[in-house]
């Protein structure tokens, strides 16, 4: 007992020491500043389950979040295909809450979705003539 004292206090300082050194490391996670999720909600009245296996099926099991609101964004975890569904379960995170959703109820979030591709500079523009709308008020060309 009297040895793990002062290890596990060794141990404790090497530590810190170490955080202080070593300056942290932020690893890209993919999410983007203006888009904070992969999918969004696109079906009225979805929930968030638990999904209970037997073996190789499965089924959704106990409520975690019920209903989530229309065009929430969710972030997508996994995919999973069950025998004898012929829709498939996707693991997501919303606020707080992990669990399982059906797939055919999120939509994918384009981040290009909105946005206008580059043009080209060079392009010539084309000029559009307007045709006179009275015609009749011209007047002759000539000797008067």
């Amino acid at each position: 007992m009297r040895i793990l004292t002062p290890l596990g206090i060794a141990i404790l300082i090497a530590g810190t020491v170490s955080l202080l050194i070593v300056q942290p490391t932020y690893a890209d996670v993919g999410n983007n500043s203006s888009v904070t999720g992969t999918h969004k909600v696109w079906l009225h009245s979805q929930s968030m389950f638990k999904l209970k296996r037997f073996g190789e099926f499965c089924m959704p099991g106990k409520l975690i979040e019920s209903p989530i609101p229309l065009n929430s964004t969710v972030i997508s975890i996994e995919t999973k295909e069950c025998l004898g569904i012929p829709h498939r379960f996707r693991k997501v995170k919303y606020e707080d809450y992990f669990g399982w959703m059906w797939d055919y109820a999120l939509e994918v979030i384009d981040p290009l979705e909105g946005h206008l591709p580059p043009t080209n500079d060079q392009e010539i523009p084309i000029i559009i003539k307007e045709e006179d709308p009275e015609p009749g008020n011209t007047l002759p060309v000539g000797n008067p």
